[in-house]
């Protein structure tokens, strides 16, 4: 029988996990949970640097950014920071650990010192890159809406969460099958599954597809 596998995110963004599923002739069902829409922003400070903690976080500001040669862009990891610099700009800060959101916040506090820092963010955005700094230093400015858009979901044998909102869209009609494997894209993702006492059996470090990949790898060969 076929492992049948869920994961909130789009097919097109998974181009290794959906090569592997062909190759163990697994099914996989790949759709994000979420959409966005963008929000009117108005910047009145500039800071010193613009730190992103998501791609879609990068492309919703540059529809209105900051016209300014002295400000540095500021990445909570690497697939961010290359999204950056497809639109033509240069990285100083990279996160060397994007799934753990306490290590690199203070990675990040540490390289900032007291310079001030934007956030541009979802408005459902935790915060958890800002919070290793004063509040005096910190600007949390919403570009954009995170919307669940919820969806019943057939049973599936491994279920991937990639954001605590597509988890919460999930859980809005979905109820997860007992004894089936839960893995979490990230630490804020597994702690938000674990409040809601679900179970989580691995939860990625690297917050990549070669890891998630890797795993899945190991498990589909050992059924």
């Amino acid at each position: 029988m076929k492992t049948k596998i869920f994961i909130s995110k789009n097919l097109d963004e998974l181009p290794i996990v959906e090569k592997l599923c062909d190759a163990m002739e697994c099914s996989i069902q790949a759709e994000s949970l979420i959409r966005f829409e963008a929000l009117p922003f108005k910047i009145l400070e500039n800071p010193d640097i613009v730190c992103f903690t998501s791609p879609r976080s990068v492309w919703f500001y540059f529809q209105n950014p900051i016209n300014s040669d002295t400000i540095q862009h500021a990445s909570v990891g690497p697939s961010t920071a290359a999204r950056v610099r497809e639109l033509g700009h240069s990285v100083a800060f990279i996160g060397s650990d994007p799934g753990d959101p306490e290590k690199t916040s203070k990675e990040f506090a540490v390289w900032v010192g007291e310079r001030t820092v934007l956030f541009p963010e979802s408005d459902r955005s935790l915060g958890s890159l800002s919070k290793g700094l004063p509040a005096k230093q910190v600007m949390r400015i919403p570009v954009y809406k995170t919307v669940l858009h919820s969806q019943i979901i057939p049973k599936k044998d491994i279920y991937i969460f990639t954001s605590p909102s597509n988890a919460e869209s999930f859980l809005q009609k979905n109820e997860l099958p007992r004894n089936k494997s839960v893995v979490a894209w990230g630490k804020t993702t597994a702690n938000y599954l674990l409040r809601q006492k679900i179970e989580v059996e691995y939860t990625l470090s690297s917050s990549s597809e070669n890891e998630l990949v890797a795993y899945l790898e190991s498990v589909l060969t050992s059924r």
